[in-house]
């Protein structure tokens, strides 16, 4: 599961998990012992991570730089958006989330966890 937060409009959330930089990524196991996500940046890094996140493989390439913003990339719809009146609970009932916590005009990743969460959810 993919998950994304706007840390301008939900600066408490991003506090809570101490984000100072964008973007940040924590992975969850039911919501609890928040990890930092340290793997790659490319697609095929966060799929490697999320089908095993004790022994995902790290590409060696940097990620392309994206213009335009991630909600016009294929799949974006397959991302769940948290605010923080959803947060807690959404990451205490699903068993695995990669969270990225994002500033809009600092972030862009998001094209690529759209295209792992599409491929992903096509097994």
């Amino acid at each position: 599961m993919f998950a994304a937060v706007d840390c301008t409009e939900h600066t408490e959330i991003c506090t809570k998990y101490d984000v100072s930089g964008f973007p940040t990524f924590k992975y969850m196991l039911y919501g609890k012992n928040a990890q930092a996500y340290n793997g790659g940046r490319e697609e095929a890094d966060f799929i490697s991570f999320m089908s095993d996140p004790e022994n995902a493989k790290k590409s060696s390439s940097l990620p392309p730089a994206a213009e335009d913003m991630w909600s016009d990339a294929e799949g974006s719809d397959n991302i769940i958006k948290l605010t923080a009146v959803d947060f807690d609970k959404f990451i205490q009932t699903n068993p695995s989330v990669l969270v990225m916590f994002y500033a809009p005009c600092k972030s862009s990743l998001l094209p690529q966890l759209c295209h792992v969460h599409v491929f992903i959810t096509a097994f």
